[in-house]
């Protein structure tokens, strides 16, 4: 579990530099083994670790190769290895052994589409130094959270909410809608979140935002398909579950520290044990 922060504005005046470092600072219990903080005037991105995968090399803001590309990351790719081979192949040159570092390639050489290649749960921001705009994604279920504000020409997102809310300019109105469905809901649905200027982006989405022209974009790049109407013996079904939990379980056993598993008693923790 990492914390990611960020603010973009073309206004100087917006943020420093310690204020930055102090709202990413509301998530020190999500990282504890590393804190970056990076900027060039424009974009702010922050990074609280957890080190998981590649401990020394793996730590952000990160920067491509090229000096392009700067990203803050989130989560865990499972399928790093397959798509760094993938990458390698094509000519990219890696400086880590760390999944960050193949997010920022594959960036790099497939664009927008690089998410569709990942396996994993991530949210990440990208900043492009050369276009200056902000891609930012959310995993196809949602398992990592990515919070945002777009408000006075400027945009700011980050893991958990009190990061934003901690910015000195911060509006910090409720919305009174999505207190009304937290208290009929015991939840907030998304997109909404408490405060009327923040927004959670939805699993399986990406944005753009572009401070010059001050235009967010949000898409929508993948959805849970349709029921398959395939019948299949309950021999075979059984057969694919299996097959499909265990590779699965395989994928999520990848890191550079010790890895186990809770046994709770649980269904779920009962059958990956």
């Amino acid at each position: 579990m990492c914390g990611i922060a960020g603010c973009i504005s073309i206004k100087s005046n917006q943020i420093t530099d310690q204020s930055f470092g102090e709202s990413l600072d509301m998530m020190s219990h999500r990282g504890p083994d590393a804190r970056g903080v990076w900027s060039d005037g424009i974009a702010h991105l922050g990074n609280r670790r957890l080190s998981i995968i590649d401990l020394p090399g793996g730590n952000q803001p990160m920067e491509d190769e090229t000096k392009r590309y700067v990203i803050t990351f989130n989560g865990a790719i499972y399928n790093f290895k397959e798509l760094r081979a993938e990458l390698e192949s094509k000519g990219a040159k890696f400086q880590t052994h760390s999944d960050t570092e193949v997010i920022l390639e594959g960036f790099r050489l497939y664009g927008f589409r690089c998410v569709n290649k990942f396996n994993g749960m991530f949210a990440f921001a990208i900043w492009d130094k050369k276009k200056q705009t902000l891609f930012a994604a959310r995993d196809r279920l949602g398992v990592k959270p990515f919070y945002f504000s777009h408000e006075n020409s400027r945009f700011t997102f980050a893991s958990e909410i009190k990061s934003i809310i901690s910015m000195p300019f911060q509006e910090r109105n409720l919305d009174w809608n999505s207190l009304a469905y937290y208290l009929s809901f015991g939840y907030i649905p998304s997109p909404h979140s408490i405060f009327a200027k923040m927004r959670k982006l939805l699993p399986g989405q990406f944005l753009t935002y572009s401070p010059q022209l001050d235009k967010l974009q949000i898409e929508t790049y993948w959805s849970l398909p349709s029921a398959s109407d395939n019948e299949c013996t309950k021999e075979e079904a059984e057969a694919e579950v299996l097959e499909k939990l265990t590779g699965a379980t395989r994928l999520r056993m990848v890191g550079d520290v010790p890895v186990g598993t809770f046994l709770s008693g649980g269904l779920d923790s009962s059958i990956t044990t």
